[in-house]
């Protein structure tokens, strides 16, 4: 019985240091609260930021909207899914903004 708990305690060993390591990952992550942000505070900064969230794209899409309704006054809005972010500002002769990832299937 004993050898069995041994050989069972050596084989999870690698499963222990991956859960060790996505563990720390994410404590590392929220610490410096880089999988989190508040589209308030970017909204009313002057600064250009660029914002990439990966996988989790919820709040671009309310950091999105709120800027279109409170800050931007562009002629031309380009919205719908990622189809749209192929559209630049140099292709227009007016103001544009570019909201893909706004509009999404229910």
């Amino acid at each position: 019985m004993r050898k069995f708990i041994k050989e069972l305690l050596l084989f999870g060993i690698p499963f222990y240091a991956i859960g060790v390591w996505c563990l720390l990952s994410m404590a590392i992550l929220s610490r410096y609260s880089d999988m989190y942000f508040n589209t308030d505070t970017l909204l009313n900064t002057d600064e250009k930021t660029i914002v990439g969230l990966g996988l989790k794209q919820d709040n671009l899409t309310k950091y999105k909207w709120a800027y279109m309704q409170r800050l931007q006054r562009a002629e031309i809005w380009a919205l719908g899914s990622s189809r749209v972010l192929h559209f630049r500002e140099g292709m227009f002769k007016q103001s544009f903004y570019n909201a893909g990832y706004t509009i999404r299937r229910a």
